[in-house]
């Protein structure tokens, strides 16, 4: 029972946070539910992997009801969508037949890495500046950012937006349809690296509380209160000072980074 109040908590802080910054939970949630599942006795390896395979089952929630949403206020760019899709769907696959092979050090090493450089950007509050380029980024350009994007995605559980949304940025796409583009993305990371990791039965402990390495409280507790939060966060968003927020979720993550940092030379 704890858990799950725990859980349904966790879904209101992430889904604030995202409607506040427009970034996935994924950079929360995978942390959270590790540390959560290590609690309650799961061995480190199991609970990273549980980790990433949940949190990828919440984002597809997550992401396609912001896909929906952005498509009503602007409708998305199907000529990008359409070119960036399939090699998204090929990196998001190759990342979820990996993601077993690595060890629990190693997995838990690159997703310190990763939050410590999203921490960065965050204070730092970096930008990408508009390149020479055309609205429609070049295929090979493409082809290469979207196996990153699905790969990075699989392995870790965290969205494709800390990527794909600065690189269409870059690209001079109008961050309207960027959002839009990037939720789109999340929705199918999410859809493959579900499905394809259920396929792969290589769930390494099988309970009532989980279906394959899915962890179902923190599935259902999460996405309970995440959606709606995510709409209060967007509102709050034109009120609070933005910089000082985002400094205080950097510094955060920051803690995050080290706490779990800390425990690779301890464990």
């Amino acid at each position: 029972m704890i858990l799950w109040i725990f859980f349904i908590l966790l879904g209101t802080v992430v889904g604030t946070l995202s409607g506040l910054f427009g970034i996935g939970g994924g950079v929360l949630m995978v942390p959270a539910i590790y540390l959560s599942l290590k609690s309650i006795g799961m061995e480190d390896y199991q609970a990273l992997i549980v980790g990433t395979r949940t949190s990828l089952a919440i984002i597809l929630f997550t992401s396609l009801s912001s896909t929906l949403g952005h498509n009503k206020r602007n409708p998305l760019r199907w000529d990008i969508i359409k070119e960036l899709s399939l090699f998204v769907v090929m990196g998001t696959i190759l990342g979820s037949l990996i993601v077993h092979l690595i060890s629990a050090p190693v997995l838990k090493g690159i997703l310190m890495g990763y939050i410590f450089v999203i921490a960065v950007k965050m204070w730092l509050g970096f930008k990408p500046h508009p390149g020479d380029h055309a609205q429609k980024p070049p295929m090979i350009l493409n082809a290469l950012v979207g196996i990153i994007i699905g790969l990075k995605s699989a392995v870790l559980g965290i969205g494709g937006g800390t990527i794909s949304i600065p690189y269409l940025q870059w690209q001079n796409v109008k961050m309207a349809h960027a959002a839009g583009i990037s939720a789109f993305l999340g929705t199918i990371i999410a859809l493959t690296g579900t499905f394809t990791g259920l396929l792969q039965e290589t769930s390494l402990a099988i309970s009532n509380n989980q279906l394959g390495d899915i962890f179902l409280p923190a599935l259902f507790g999460i996405s309970s209160t995440s959606l709606f939060f995510a709409r209060v966060g967007a509102k709050l968003s034109h009120r609070v000072d933005q910089q000082k927020l985002r400094k205080g979720f950097a510094l955060f993550l920051f803690l995050i980074t080290m706490r779990n940092v800390y425990s690779l030379f301890v464990s």
